[in-house]
């Protein structure tokens, strides 16, 4: 069957080249016309096109004998350029790619025009796959022009310039994960990362993974760690004899903050006083660290400091906040002003208690005098929500040193 395909492509080859049949007016004497095959480059597992171009003059026929190695480019396809693809339907081409020999590194390509065609693009694409070759090298393409006629079936003088692929063998040195080390907890999952050098490797890379501990820490094919029970493990990569290996310690499952809860729903401060609020984390028993921020909305009316402790400064309302990660808790603040401190007995509010202040209350006792809300909490000294004579006779003995100021309150 192959050698009956040889035979039949010989005979299209033959048919084809003697296919031009409508003459035209005489060139010029002698054109020139140069064939060549464009470079490639890349690497292993790559496809590269080597492009053969005919520029000069108006082409009849032609045929090109295109020999490479094998062992370093395997042919693929000849794909048409547009000069031939896109003739007329009253210039039609025939085209022929002989491949039979392509596993040993050689092509015969032909074409037949009836009207000559000036190619001054390329007019052919030779399409290979670079093999997988161990060191880098520079692989020669020759084309051999067996056939070149214009359309008077003229032979045409020529030059021929081969082409080339250049392939770059990088081989992989290294594989290096992202992470030194990795804590998990046990239920989690990881997909470690890693890069593969040199940049732009074309060694095949078809990691396999592994665990050296496979109860305490598993991996999958793909790279998928999962911790099973508390421990260490290593978890290795590795392509051929090039692999990296990333320690695992498997922790107990922690226990998570869920809430902060303060113990007072709000509380009323005066200037100056200091409040240490207390509250609780839950659930009993959590793990996560607990690292608290607090923060105050108003810090001209209350401030707090980094252990809590909250400070009225100024009258009116404030939030103090205190937050764990995306846990937190609130508690509204008022401040107001301080309450003032009398003295019991001290009914002038001087610091002292006289001969003046018992009069005072005696005075408002005889009803000579309307006390006032402040007569009352500071002359009712002995308890009963009035002002009698008996509280102005006790005053008395203090302000005549016959009694102690504590016998007043």
């Amino acid at each position: 069957m192959k050698s009956f395909k040889r035979i039949l492509s010989a005979i299209i080859a033959c048919v084809m080249l003697m296919a031009v049949a409508v003459p035209f007016a005489a060139f010029a004497d002698g054109p020139v016309v140069e064939v060549s095959g464009g470079g490639a480059n890349g690497k292993p597992g790559d496809e590269v096109a080597c492009n053969i171009s005919i520029n000069g003059a108006k082409i009849g026929a032609v045929q090109l004998t295109v020999t490479f190695d094998a062992a370093v480019l395997e042919y693929q396809r000849v794909e048409i350029g547009d000069d031939i693809r896109d003739l007329p339907e009253d210039n039609p081409a025939v085209y022929l790619a002989n491949d039979n020999d392509a596993a040993t590194g050689k092509l015969i390509l032909g074409a037949a025009i009836t009207k000559g065609v000036e190619f001054d693009v390329a007019a052919l694409s030779i399409i290979f796959t670079i093999r997988n070759v161990e060191e880098s090298t520079h692989s020669i393409i020759n084309i051999q022009v067996d056939r070149l006629r214009d359309e008077e079936d003229n032979a045409l003088e020529f030059t021929a310039n081969g082409g080339s692929v250049t392939v770059t063998v990088l081989h992989i040195e290294s594989i290096v994960f992202a992470d030194e080390s990795k804590e998990l907890e046990v239920g989690q999952e990881f997909v470690p990362e890693y890069t593969v050098n040199p940049e732009g490797y074309t060694d095949a890379f078809n990691p396999v993974w592994s665990s050296d501990n496979a109860e305490i820490a598993s991996v999958d094919e793909n790279g998928k760690i999962t911790a099973l029970r508390e421990g260490t493990a290593n978890i290795t990569i590795a392509n051929g004899e090039i692999s990296a290996t990333l320690p695992v310690t498997v922790k107990p499952a922690g226990v998570p903050i869920e809430s902060i809860v303060f113990a007072d729903e709000s509380k009323e401060l005066e200037v100056g006083a200091e409040y240490t609020p207390a509250y609780t984390v839950n659930p009993e028993g959590y793990t996560d660290p607990f690292e608290p921020v607090w923060v105050s909305s108003n810090v001209d009316v209350a401030v707090v400091d980094e252990n809590g402790k909250i400070t009225a400064v100024g009258e009116g309302e404030a939030t103090i906040t205190v937050s764990c990660g995306e846990i937190s808790a609130t508690l509204p603040i008022t401040v107001v002003a301080p309450a003032q401190q009398y003295k019991k007995g001290d009914m002038d509010k001087d610091g002292e208690i006289t001969v003046a202040d018992a009069l005072r209350a005696l005075r408002i006792a005889a009803k000579l005098v309307e006390p006032t809300e402040e007569d009352l909490l500071i002359g009712n000294v002995d308890g009963d929500n009035e002002i009698t004579v008996a509280d102005a006779l006790k005053i008395l003995r203090v302000a005549a040193k016959l009694a102690e100021e504590d016998s007043l309150q």
